[in-house]
């Protein structure tokens, strides 16, 4: 199983690992609470990101360790485990959660309140996901629309068809170089370029599409949401 199971249910080279998965909870707004409670388990380590206490105190959700600098809180914050941060710093609260949640050991991560109004800060939690992924562990980014994943080279899945689209598009290189199949454009060796677009909205037609990605790191978004551009 991949990170999550809700939009695309993939199984990667990840599947070996057995470990109690570390969530980092970010500011970003949260319209739909039941599925925030859906997907969290108590087995979880909990990382309140920032902002992200608000949405805590909310669910009434058991924190296992605060990070943040504080910029964004509109609540006090209560007797846990912090990591206060320096407000002037060269990367994000999220990022330094991701770091913490390596030094503990975890080796599947999910990141969620990580895709809001701000596109910079959705673009370095994309860039956290790639940190991630070159520390060899399984990670994901998921709003109630969309899960997204990063794949380096040599990476398999297979994907449910409980995902209505299928986007994939380079990460941090010029191209990457993809076959699989179950969709309907086929991928065979296909490259998709940092200049174009033919990644975007692919559909899956079988129970379960496999993935492999050939060459390149594949930015992966699987997608509920009808509205496109």
């Amino acid at each position: 199983m991949c990170v999550v199971a809700y939009n695309c249910a993939c199984s990667s080279s990840f599947d070996n690992f057995v470990s109690k998965r570390c969530v980092l909870l970010g500011a970003s707004p949260v319209k739909d609470f039941n599925f925030i409670k859906k997907i969290l388990s108590k087995n979880d380590f909990l990382i309140c990101v920032d902002g992200g206490l608000n949405l805590c105190k909310k669910l009434h959700l058991k924190i296992d360790l605060f990070v943040g600098d504080m910029d964004s809180k509109k609540s006090p914050l209560p007797k846990i485990n912090t990591l206060i941060l320096n407000k002037e710093k060269n990367e994000t609260d999220t990022m330094v959660a991701a770091r913490q949640g390596l030094l503990k050991g975890f080796n599947d991560f999910l990141i969620l309140g990580g895709t809001g109004a701000r596109l910079d800060h959705l673009y370095a939690n994309l860039c956290t996901l790639k940190f991630l992924t070159k520390n060899k562990v399984r990670a994901s980014l998921l709003d109630e629309h969309n899960e997204i994943l990063i794949l380096p080279k040599g990476s398999k899945i297979s994907i449910k068809k409980t995902t209505k689209y299928f986007s994939i598009f380079p990460f941090g290189c010029n191209f990457c170089q993809l076959s699989g199949h179950g969709f309907k454009y086929k991928l065979n060796g296909t490259k998709i370029f940092s200049h174009a677009t033919n990644g975007i909205s692919n559909e899956i037609l079988d129970k379960q599409a496999k993935l492999f990605v050939e060459n390149g790191t594949a930015l992966i978004f699987s997608s509920n949401d009808s509205q496109g551009g």
